[in-house]
């Protein structure tokens, strides 16, 4: 069969909200620790922090494994305690494991239209790969969980950086390809790399909207969308 195009979709926060996901169980972890700690506790916002130094770091060593974020939790609540010179518990240990590994279960609620998008753009014959980081086992049930496996053609779960998959990919289609996502590190800046054209839709809660691309790069490869459904409305892909 012959595809008008390749359109390559990052999936977190992209076709599905991800990042919400992790703010319950941040608040539950952080009034575990502080509930166990008491009067020895620091601030819910100095607890946040330090997780989050240690989530920065332990993505060196474990990436986007699923395990990251419940052991950055276990981490810090140990950290905290020989801070204290107190003896971590092994059940509250445990007990921030479990609430903190919930940021994974579904449901994973659908941007506004992202199916009726991709179903749209099936349609009308492009070759529809969905290219999304992360834990394969978490990214599978996310997948699952939305129901929008069947519009693509391929699915990748890379664990590290996504320009590889996207210069292979343009082997194949030449500069009929387009990267859509909400990411300027993982997503635009692997496009740029690959010089594959790209359209970045903001997130408000995107955590890497600082990454700085070169600006010349980024008006030449870079189109910038208010939401997904606007794909349907671009006339190079009409």
């Amino acid at each position: 069969m012959e595809y008008r195009g390749c359109l390559v979709y990052d999936g977190d926060d992209t076709l599905w909200f991800n990042t919400f996901k992790y703010h319950l169980p941040a608040v539950k972890c952080n009034e575990i620790i502080c509930r166990d700690l008491g009067v020895y506790s620091i601030t819910p916002l100095e607890v946040q922090k330090l997780v989050r130094e240690i989530d920065e770091r332990n993505i060196k060593i474990l990436g986007f494994s699923r395990k990251r974020f419940p052991m950055s939790w276990v981490m810090a609540y140990r950290k905290l305690c020989a801070m204290r010179s107190l003896k971590p518990k092994k059940n509250v240990a445990e007990k921030l494991y479990r609430e903190a590994s919930k940021f994974y279960q579904p449901p994973f609620p659908l941007k506004t239209l992202a199916r009726e998008t991709l179903k749209e753009m099936q349609s009308r014959g492009f070759y529809q790969v969905l290219l999304t980081l992360g834990d394969k086992r978490v990214q599978r049930l996310k997948i699952h969980s939305t129901g929008l496996g069947k519009f693509f053609n391929e699915i990748r779960i890379p664990s590290a950086d996504k320009t590889h998959h996207l210069e292979e990919l343009s082997l194949k289609f030449g500069e009929k390809i387009w990267m859509i996502g909400n990411s300027k590190k993982s997503d635009i800046g692997a496009a740029i790399g690959a010089k594959v054209k790209a359209f970045y839709i903001p997130w408000a809660t995107s955590l890497d909207d600082s990454y700085e691309c070169d600006q010349e790069l980024y008006r030449q490869y870079v189109t910038e969308l208010k939401n997904i459904s606007e794909l349907t409305t671009i006339s190079i892909l009409n």
